[in-house]
């Protein structure tokens, strides 16, 4: 991964590990997030640029978006792991001794919490303020893309604009789920399965996971995966702590996670994300066969007051495939 990474130190990004202090919900919790940061010659005034990554990567999945962004954007970039992801910190939630971390087990309560977008965002949020930002723009994808989406809705006073790429809302993709779904998504219903079931057959074999969700569409292309980048989503598939987190990323938003609860509370008191919203999927990705273009802009204006958006000439991994034409449509939007 180091080698990987000479791309963003190359562009003038610099690497540190970001500790977060525990909430008070979870104050055994302990947390460190892996973050690179850029910081543009121009002292623009812009808001800084947030890229979350998504599943089953890590921040090596902008290699080419964030440099590009560092060179022509003239804003200040920050790219980071999100908990449970590549060099940063992944807390477990099930299969804890009695004795728990710091001597003492937490609720199943705070427990359930730990991979939810909401926290995984408040992580963000302190992540850029460590930085110095107060004020911030969101470019996710994939899981990272659903984070942005919980941290505009949370934090309106930080998030200034969000683009979302290929991802349709979390609370519709399950409540109206059928069996295209269910096929097109199947890691979505077979990572949330008790523990820890989903966890020891993605470690037994790793590679076949991971060509599986990755050539659901289109063939795998090294040109998109080079080795050296497989390799490194390999070892994050590799790892039991790893693994365990990314199942339960996905429990908190399967079936009766903790994510639908908090989609389904802003439902309820109709809360919209109020901030401009750019959403980008991929032409041969699974949204644009599921939903189409007007099926995936409904989706979101059920969500978000001000919304636009387009398919792109690619698949579902838009900043690796397509970089080239994200990095457009972020200088246009934000």
């Amino acid at each position: 991964m180091v080698f990987l990474h000479d791309a963003f130190m190359a562009a003038g990004f610099e690497a540190q590990l970001i500790p977060i202090p525990p909430p008070t919900h979870d104050p055994t919790l302990s947390v460190q997030i892996y973050a690179l940061s850029f910081k543009s010659p121009t002292r623009s005034t812009k808001e800084p640029l947030l890229l979350v990554h998504g599943h089953p990567q890590n921040s090596i999945i902008y290699r080419h978006l964030g440099p590009a962004l560092a060179r022509s954007s003239g804003r200040d970039i920050v790219i980071a792991d999100t908990r449970g992801s590549g060099q940063s910190t992944a807390p477990r939630v099930r299969n804890l001794s009695q004795e728990g971390e710091g001597g003492q087990l937490p609720s199943e309560d705070a427990l359930r919490l730990r991979y939810s977008k909401r926290e995984v965002g408040k992580d963000l949020v302190h992540v850029m303020k460590h930085l110095g930002y107060d004020k911030f723009s969101v470019i996710g994808h994939d899981r990272g893309a659903r984070i942005a989406h919980r941290m505009a809705d949370d934090w309106p006073d930080a998030v200034v604009k969000v683009m979302l790429l290929d991802i349709a809302p979390t609370y519709d993709l399950i409540s109206r789920a059928d069996a295209q779904v269910a096929l097109t998504f199947w890691h979505w219903f077979f990572l949330p399965q008790p523990y820890p079931f989903p966890e020891s057959m993605v470690l037994a074999n790793p590679s076949a996971y991971l060509n599986r969700l990755t050539s659901r569409f289109v063939a795998l292309d090294k040109r998109v995966f080079p080795d050296d980048v497989v390799k490194t989503y390999l070892q994050q598939l590799s790892s039991p702590d790893h693994v365990h987190a990314i199942c339960e990323d996905y429990r908190s938003s399967g079936p009766g996670g903790i994510d639908l609860e908090h989609d389904a509370e802003d439902r309820t008191a109709g809360r919209k994300v109020k901030q401009p919203v750019r959403v980008l999927w991929g032409k041969r990705g699974p949204n644009e066969r599921l939903f189409g273009h007007d099926g995936m802009l409904e989706l979101w204006r059920n969500v978000c007051e001000d919304v636009d958006g387009r398919a792109v000439d690619c698949g579902h991994y838009i900043p690796e495939e397509n970089p080239e034409d994200v990095e457009r449509e972020a200088l246009a939007f934000f």
